[in-house]
């Protein structure tokens, strides 16, 4: 019988563990969502430097002691860079992976749970795969890169569990955000029941889940409610005054919101689409219903105080910029590293 996903995984880890030392140096090139959010202080090769960017990064390829991390292509912009000119720079960077020395890993940020087609390459080229939106059956998330996987025929081959194997979840975290943006204060008082703020616009269930809120207003309970979006000095305020946080899925089931509420010491309320999600993650209230909503409020208040301490201490350890380098390689395999004095090179590109 065939392995599953997460039992290929953890062999991997393990022997990953065993074998890796620590790299050299780490380059990173990706688009916004890897290469600007992650470490925005740091000093990047400008657009300008074309010549030296590529001189860079083919210099990390071949360095077995280098690691790089690379954003995931996902689906093309619909602009004249996407459609025309990206193909190409694809093209020459696939050739260019082919035949690098480096320790690869690929960081996949895109809502959807499914690996897009034009990732297959570099899925079967990197050491790991770290994915966003990750089904829980690591199955589900390349079930569109060769067939359906459902089906016995990938799932019995070697090669396809290998590539399987590569896959580790990754969450959208808080790398936009310092952590003392939203440190709970223990003087504030938690003086709002439940924050309901979101746009509503096109997202049935925020809508759904928006009315509930509103009843529970209607009966009494303090609760602040927005279809607008609030400004974010004032949004961290309202978070940290408050006991509950409405935080349904969007384009996808994670969201910074998430990781927001829980750093600031409220309990996150999903809806049941974070059911699929790892019981390490944060402690959050999953509701489907007005009348599951409701019975949350039913509770002594001082049931979710030690669980909202242990969400800060999780997010603190695994979700804010300032440790989210050392996730990503204490996951894949290598030891932990302090970050914040690592030497790393920076570029928009090649």
């Amino acid at each position: 019988m065939a392995q599953t996903s997460e039992k290929i995984s953890n062999n991997l880890i393990h022997e990953a563990k065993k074998a890796r030392s620590a790299p050299d140096r780490v380059l990173i090139v990706g688009r916004q969502w890897l290469k600007k959010e992650l470490v925005p202080e740091a000093p990047f090769l400008k657009k300008s430097k074309i010549l030296s960017s590529f001189r860079v990064f083919v210099s990390c390829l071949a360095s077995k002691e280098s690691s790089l991390i690379l954003e995931a292509h996902g689906p093309p912009r619909n602009t004249f860079y996407g459609r025309v000119l990206e193909p190409v720079y694809l093209f020459f960077l696939n050739w260019l992976l082919v035949l690098s020395r480096c320790e690869l890993i690929v960081i996949d940020g895109e809502d959807s749970r499914l690996i897009h087609h034009r990732d297959r390459r570099i899925l079967a080229l990197c050491d790991v795969y770290f994915k966003r939106e990750l089904a829980s059956d690591f199955w589900g998330s390349v079930e569109n890169l060769w067939g359906p996987m459902s089906t016995g025929h990938y799932r019995r081959q070697k090669k396809y569990r290998d590539l399987v194997g590569k896959l580790r979840p990754i969450s959208l975290g808080l790398l936009s955000v310092s952590e003392k943006d939203f440190s709970a204060n223990p003087d504030l008082e938690k003086d709002i029941d439940l924050f309901a703020a979101m746009t509503v616009k096109m997202n049935p269930i925020r809508k759904e889940m928006l009315d509930w809120a509103k009843e529970l207003k209607a009966e009494g309970l303090r609760v602040f409610i927005s279809e607008e979006r609030v400004e974010f000095e004032e949004y961290k305020k309202l978070l940290l005054r408050s006991r509950y946080v409405l935080s349904p899925s969007g384009y996808g089931w994670d969201c910074y919101r998430h990781y927001e509420a829980a750093l600031s010491g409220a309990m996150p309320i999903c809806d049941a689409s974070w059911l699929e999600r790892k019981p390490d993650e944060i402690h959050r209230e999953i509701v489907s219903s007005s009348h599951e909503l409701s019975r949350i409020f039913k509770r002594d208040s001082d049931d979710i105080e030690p669980l909202t301490k242990t969400n800060i201490e999780k997010v603190r350890r695994s979700h804010v910029k300032e440790r989210f380098l050392s996730v990503v390689f204490a996951t894949a395999g290598c030891e932990e590293y302090d970050f914040s004095k690592f030497p790393m090179d920076f570029t928009n590109g090649v």
